[in-house]
């Protein structure tokens, strides 16, 4: 009789170990959000870590869309990674900025984010007409 209560332990833990892994997998299974990695496309530094465009000291991501608030992220390096709701439509809006925060580069892309998925976007970056004319002045000098 003791063995029995001793295998009925041993089976109630293993089912409620059992529940919660499946539950976790579920979980992940139907997830709302995706990992989104956002790739600026611009390398800082060279393979030495020498300033290639010295210019640059961050960058600001905003993510927006008709069913969701915008997102307004700021970080420092290359890559950026986050964890967003899933939905079509999301309009990320990338800028390169100085270190006095005017805007050098600018680009946007526009993707649809499926639920419990990854995606990586490298968003093309141009010159902005304000860093290209200081770049001018600045060679002139």
């Amino acid at each position: 009789m003791k063995s029995v209560k001793i295998v009925k332990i041993y089976l109630a833990i293993l089912s409620i170990a059992v529940l919660g892994f499946s539950c976790e997998l579920f979980t992940g299974i139907m997830s709302s959000n995706t990992k989104v990695i956002i790739n600026t496309g611009i390398e800082l530094r060279d393979s030495d870590s020498r300033s290639l465009i010295s210019d640059v000291a961050s960058f600001t991501i905003t993510i927006s869309a008709d069913d969701m608030e915008t997102i307004e992220e700021s970080f420092t390096e290359q890559t950026l990674s986050l964890e967003l709701d899933a939905g079509s439509a999301r309009t990320f809006k990338l800028d390169a900025l100085s270190s006095s925060g005017d805007t050098l580069y600018t680009g946007s892309t526009t993707a649809d984010l499926a639920a419990g998925t990854s995606v990586n976007i490298t968003i093309q970056m141009t010159i902005t007409d304000s860093a290209a004319v200081n770049a001018d002045t600045d060679n002139l000098n």
